[in-house]
C-alpha cells in the first residue's frame, strides 16, 4: 500500500488483467484502486487498464448475471462503479490495451528470409508465399485511448478575466469527453468482435503485432 503523501508522486498507473482475472472481485479491486486515488487527490497524466477478453456462455458481471459475456466489458459500462470512481479521479488520458491472439494453421509458407528454426518470430511484411507447412500464432495489442483533459478542468471563471468563449470551448470538450466515456463499453466489445472493422472505423490502434511461425 502506498502512503497517500507519495500520491502526488505517481503519474502514470498501469492496471492488467490477465484472461483468468475477471471475476467480480476483481472489478472490485479495480474499484477500490480508483476510489483510493480519487480520495487521495492523485493527479495523474495517465491511466492505462490492460485486458485479455474472453467470450463466456454466463458470468456474474458488475451489470448483473449475463449470458455471452465478454469479460472485462463490465469495467466501462457508464453506471459501474468503475466508471463513476474513474470520473471523480483527475486523469488527462485514459487508455485500454486489449490483447487478442489466434492461432491459425497454414498449408504451407515462406519466410523472407528463409530461416531454418522450427519456431521463428517474424514480421508480416517477411511472409511471402507458399513453400513449407506451419502454424502461425499472432499476439495483438489494440488500444482505445481518451483525452480527458477538459474532464476536470472548472466549467466557471470568475471575476474580471471571465471569456465566455474559453468557457464554451471548455463545456463543448468536456462533452465530448463524457460522450466518449459512455461509449466505451460498446467500443471494447467492438474490438474483441471484430478488430479489423474496428481499425477500419477509427475505435481503436494497433499498439503492437506479435508474429511466431511454427514449422510442422
Amino acid at each position: 500500500m502506498i502512503a497517500p503523501r507519495f500520491i502526488s508522486f505517481i503519474q502514470n498507473i498501469t492496471i492488467e488483467g490477465s484472461k483468468d482475472n475477471h471475476d467480480l472481485g476483481w472489478y472490485e479491486r479495480g474499484c477500490e484502486c480508483v476510489e483510493k486515488l480519487s480520495e487521495a487527490r492523485a493527479i495523474l497524466r495517465s491511466l492505462t487498464l490492460v485486458a485479455t477478453p474472453q467470450k463466456l456462455r454466463r458470468a456474474v458481471t458488475a451489470i448483473g448475471v449475463q449470458r455471452n459475456v465478454i469479460t472485462f466489458a463490465d469495467f466501462f459500462w457508464v453506471h459501474g462503479r468503475f466508471m463513476k470512481g474513474f470520473r471523480k479521479l483527475s486523469c488527462k488520458f485514459f487508455h485500454i490495451v486489449i490483447k487478442k491472439q489466434q492461432t491459425v494453421r497454414i498449408p504451407a509458407i515462406t519466410i523472407n528470409p528463409i530461416d531454418t528454426m522450427n519456431c521463428v518470430e517474424i514480421e508480416r511484411e517477411n511472409i511471402t508465399v507458399l513453400e513449407k507447412a506451419a502454424e502461425v500464432f499472432i499476439a495483438y495489442r489494440f488500444r482505445i485511448s481518451l483525452d480527458l483533459t477538459y474532464l476536470h478542468s472548472g466549467a466557471q471563471e470568475v471575476g474580471l478575466l471571465t471569456n465566455e468563449e474559453t468557457i464554451n470551448l471548455r463545456r463543448k470538450k468536456q462533452a465530448v469527453a463524457l460522450k466518449e466515456m459512455r461509449q466505451l463499453k460498446r467500443k471494447f466489445e467492438n474490438v474483441f468482435f471484430s478488430h479489423h472493422r474496428a481499425l477500419e472505423d477509427g475505435i481503436c490502434l494497433l499498439e503492437r503485432e506479435k508474429i511466431v511461425v511454427t514449422f510442422v
